[in-house]
């Protein structure tokens, strides 16, 4: 082998271990860019869901019952029956869905019959 042909094995060496770095280099950034777009879709679908809750607290004063929006103490509906608050919910508040929690569910016995 000459040095001539020593110095083209090694050019072409060199490039082929350039030319995979870069395909190694390109191939994981493009499966990080994959994974952000995955990880903002994903937060986009969470606040789509979220933005059609209401969240409320519900208090009982003699046979009526209170919901309330967690947080900002929003006034939501009142009934004295599952049915009546669902009934007010569903007619103030036709796109959205209010949700209580399950100790809240249990301790006004509100659960689905």
């Amino acid at each position: 082998m000459t040095i001539a042909e020593f110095f083209e094995f090694a050019f072409y060496a060199l490039l082929g271990y350039s030319v995979s770095v870069f395909v190694i280099s390109t191939v994981k950034t493009y499966n990080k860019i994959k994974e952000a777009e995955e990880v903002m879709e994903n937060t986009t679908v969470i606040k789509d869901v979220m933005a059609k809750l209401i969240i409320v607290k519900v208090e009982k004063h003699g046979d009526m019952f209170y919901l309330y929006e967690e947080g900002t103490d929003n006034f939501i509906a009142q009934g004295k029956t599952k049915d009546e608050i669902s009934d007010v919910c569903i007619q103030r508040f036709p796109n959205k869905l209010v949700v209580l929690s399950n100790e809240q569910v249990d301790d006004y016995g509100l659960a689905e019959s």
